[in-house]
C-alpha cells in the first residue's frame, strides 16, 4: 500500500465512522454495512424481476382483477 493511500485511510476513519469508511472506500470487509430490521424478514432469494412479478401478481389478485 502506498503512502497516498495510507493517508487517505487514516484521514478516513479519523474524520467518520467505519460505516462512512464502507461507504466512501467501497471497503465491506473492513468497514460496517447497514443492512436493517427488514433483513430478518427475507425468506428467499430472488431476480429483481421475479420481486416486480410476485408484487404484480399480488397487486392484481388485491385489486381482484384475477
Amino acid at each position: 500500500m502506498n503512502l497516498d493511500k495510507i493517508e487517505k485511510l487514516v484521514k478516513i476513519i479519523e474524520n467518520s465512522s467505519m460505516l462512512d469508511f464502507s461507504i466512501q472506500e467501497g471497503d465491506v470487509k473492513n468497514g460496517t454495512v447497514m443492512a436493517g430490521q427488514i433483513a430478518g424478514l427475507i425468506s428467499k432469494e430472488q431476480t429483481c424481476k421475479e420481486m416486480i412479478e410476485e408484487m404484480m401478481d399480488q397487486t392484481e389478485k388485491l385489486l381482484g382483477r384475477c
